[in-house]
């Protein structure tokens, strides 16, 4: 009896060494695939900083890979990323970037304002601020990469404007899927500055944007410049039942003239020309005319032509709309 109890002690003493082996081992197989891992990761943002023959090129200066043993992501004391042929410079401050091992290609980055963005390289220069912004990105493949920021109390700022436009709650969504840009944007509590408006203050506001760029590699971020697209949706929300929303296909030339066919439709008449002819009075007479016709409280749908820049309800003609300046179309 005191044999067996004997060797099964024994054999339950080696099963445990074993176990401790094999953990050990797989600990040191796994400590050694993150360094190595890092390193790979290290080697392609230096890479990637030093080839410009990719088309843009990305400064990281600080670098450090952290993160281990569950995550892995980069450390920057700032970044600076310049897109192809100096499309645009973009900088801001601290990065800190962390992606699970078992799922590399979900990036989330915490980035400390202010990001500024000149476009193109020495350009305008166009600055963001926030009190807390976070970067989600995935990264590949190539085909279908998306990338979301979420920042509170944002704040921007236009160089030709004398004030920041600012937002309690700002999100943005790009996806890039089979050549095309699908942007989404939804900033909340907008404040428009009274500089803006000669001193008069606008209530705060929300936005809606849901849009699709085709053919975005090869048109719009390509030599031709421009190209085709279409706005799902395009709103002002002034409260839960009253607003503009504006939806259609467009395009924009070489030169950033803007072309389309657009729906607009007011929802509460009565009460968007109330509210915002309250501050821009000279806004009330275009509305009503443009809406004529409805009751109270209905929504009003009007069709709306752009013909290289000119604004067109009908046979009727509305305005012209300014030529886009900045981006692919600056200095055109």
């Amino acid at each position: 009896m005191s044999q067996t109890r004997g060797k099964q002690g024994h054999d339950a003493g080696r099963r445990i060494a074993w176990l401790a082996v094999g953990v050990a081992a797989f600990v040191a197989a796994y400590s050694g695939g993150w360094f190595w891992f890092a390193g790979q990761v290290d080697e392609a943002v230096a890479s990637y900083g030093q080839d410009r023959a990719q088309g843009a090129s990305l400064a990281c200066p600080g670098r450090d890979i952290t993160g281990f043993p569950l995550r892995i992501g980069v450390f920057c004391e700032s970044v600076e990323l310049t897109g192809a042929n100096g499309a645009f410079v973009l900088q801001a401050a601290a990065m800190r970037s962390s992606a699970v091992v078992y799922n590399p290609r979900h990036v989330i980055a915490d980035i400390e304002s202010p990001v500024t963005i000149a476009v193109p390289a020495g350009g305008p220069r166009y600055e963001i601020e926030w009190d807390q912004g976070r970067l989600s990105a995935i990264t590949a493949p190539q085909a279908e990469r998306m990338a979301s920021l979420f920042a509170d109390e944002a704040r921007l700022s236009l160089p030709w404007l004398p004030a920041a436009v600012t937002a309690a709650d700002f999100e943005a969504h790009l996806r890039q899927i089979d050549g095309a840009l699908d942007i989404a944007a939804s900033p909340r509590g907008v404040r428009i500055p009274p500089q803006w408006l000669g001193g008069r203050t606008l209530p705060e506001a929300g936005f809606d944007l849901d849009m699709r760029l085709a053919d975005f590699g090869t048109d719009w971020a390509g030599q031709k410049g421009g190209g085709e697209g279409e706005i799902n949706r395009l709103s002002l929300i002034l409260t839960e039942d009253r607003g503009v929303i504006l939806q259609g296909p467009f395009s924009v030339s070489p030169q950033g003239v803007i072309s389309g066919a657009f729906e607009l439709r007011v929802v509460d008449v009565p009460g968007v020309a109330a509210e915002l002819g309250a501050v821009l009075p000279e806004l009330v007479a275009p509305i009503e005319a443009l809406t004529a016709g409805g009751q109270a409280g209905d929504e009003a749908t009007l069709r709306l032509t752009v013909r290289e820049g000119r604004v067109f309800a009908g046979i009727i003609p509305l305005g012209t709309l300014p030529r886009l300046g900045f981006g692919p179309f600056a200095g055109s």
